[in-house]
């Protein structure tokens, strides 16, 4: 009894270390599971801190060229800024010669009442003829401020010009869409547009949007058109394995049957072997051709999701692209109303000026024909009272209308200021739009290069 316990208490003790090693090798294999998964976890994360990494360094590399591209365009509105106090300069420069010679009209006019001589007429003379060349120096300086007008208006063509020629070099590569040419990929890998996307109908319209879409409904096409293709593969090939099966079913009747018959067993015995081997070599060639079919069913499946992408992407763009032509030509709006106010401003200054000549002609005259009519009727200090009250009216006049001129001219320039910076900041605002939309065609391109790649291969195998 007591051999019969002990024999009894040590299978008690085995059958606990069994359960104990179970359970530890349960635990050990839900930690390699759970350490498998951290790893899967860790090159995620590792992946994911590469791709975060290469973006920060685009970002620095594009924040650096926006930063120049800036500086570049301060130093541009700093160029218009002196420009324009030069034109301002230049107008009160104007001003200044017409005051003077309005103050030396009434100097002369005070001598001539003063001193009736010939002396004084030949200085009046003299004086006329200066005043000529003062005109004469006045409109040139007109025809100089015409100039910068005409160059400030080319500067502004060019600019329009340019913003022009980037559009045409859109349009350009959206129309690149329309021509592919039916010829293998270059040795090269520098593809147009016009291989990836297809050839396009005569008749489509130049509107970027339509373009697009016929494109897109091209790529649809042809990875349509390679399924079927697939598709019809697949079913040659199970037609051609059902007709092999058939072939060794009849070869296997006919051995049968020559077995009946009497022929050698040995012989049999080596056609059923080659008929084996056949039968295994066709087997794994069907195994194989299935694969294959998978494989290119999973590419597909890829190809349309990364088509989806594409498309989505091209919508953005076009968007966008929408976006930048209406403030393009809100822009460009702007700046004909800038233009034609600047104009009619200049047409006013002449007028203006023109105007001050023909009073000053007619004062002249005037006062030439009052010194022939009343130098015998009126004394000479009678004629000196007349003249100084004429030139304290009419300088009080002068003063008052030149605070209003220069009132009106400061708040003018500080609009044409303000809406300078408007404009500038515009600008750059623009520039960083179309290099992120740069940045998001590299990449698309790029994916359409290796989608016309794959199709490549596709047609070759």
């Amino acid at each position: 009894e007591s051999l019969y316990e002990l024999r009894r208490h040590v299978y008690a003790k085995d059958n606990l270390e069994i359960v104990d090693r179970l359970k530890h090798e349960k635990q050990m294999n839900d930690m390699t599971i759970e350490r498998d998964q951290l790893k899967e976890q860790f090159e995620e994360l590792k992946a994911i801190r590469n791709e975060l990494e290469n973006e920060c360094t685009i970002l620095t590399t594009s924040n650096e060229n926006d930063m120049i591209e800036y500086t570049k365009k301060q130093e541009e509105i700093s160029d218009e800024q002196s420009k324009l106090i030069e034109l301002t300069q230049i107008v009160e420069q104007k001003e200044m010669d017409k005051k003077h010679l309005t103050d030396r009209n009434q100097i002369l006019s005070d001598k001539l009442f003063a001193q009736q001589t010939d002396v004084e007429l030949q200085r009046h003379v003299r004086s006329n003829s200066e005043l000529k060349q003062q005109h004469e120096v006045l409109l040139s300086t007109l025809l100089l401020e015409q100039q910068l007008h005409t160059t400030t208006a080319n500067q502004h063509k060019q600019l329009v010009k340019e913003l022009q020629d980037l559009l045409g070099k859109y349009q350009v590569l959206l129309s690149a869409y329309k021509h592919k040419a039916h010829r293998p990929p270059p040795p090269a890998v520098d593809f147009d547009l016009s291989d990836i996307i297809g050839d396009t109908a005569s008749n489509i319209n130049n509107d970027s949007v339509q373009q697009a879409q016929i494109a897109i409904e091209n790529l649809a096409k042809e990875i349509t058109a390679q399924e079927i293709l697939l598709t019809q593969r697949h079913r040659d090939l199970e037609q051609e394995s059902k007709q092999k099966i058939e072939e060794l079913q009849s070869a296997e009747r006919e051995w049968k049957s020559a077995a009946k018959h009497g022929q050698r067993r040995a012989a049999q015995q080596n056609e059923l072997s080659r008929f084996q081997q056949e039968i295994r070599l066709i087997s794994t060639k069907i195994i194989d051709l299935e694969r294959r079919i998978e494989e290119k069913k999973t590419l597909t499946i890829e190809l349309k999701k990364e088509f989806d992408q594409i498309k989505s992407g091209i919508i953005e763009l076009l968007s966008h692209f929408e976006t930048l032509e209406t403030n393009y030509i809100n822009k460009e709006d702007e700046l004909r109303c800038q233009l034609a106010w600047f104009i009619s401003d200049q047409t006013q200054l002449a007028k203006i000026y023109r105007r001050d000549v023909d009073d000053l002609k007619r004062m002249q005259q005037e006062h030439m024909s009052k010194l022939d009519m009343n130098s015998n009727i009126k004394s000479f200090e009678d004629l000196i009272q007349q003249q100084i009250n004429k030139y304290y009216n009419y300088r009080n006049l002068d003063d008052d209308e030149e605070e209003e001129d220069e009132d009106e001219d400061n708040k003018n320039d500080e609009k044409i200021i303000n809406e300078s910076d408007k404009l500038h900041e515009e600008h750059v605002l623009w520039l960083k739009k179309k290099k992120k939309d740069a940045k998001i065609m590299v990449p698309i391109t790029e994916r359409l290069q290796e989608l016309y790649d794959h199709l490549q291969i596709l047609d070759i195998k």
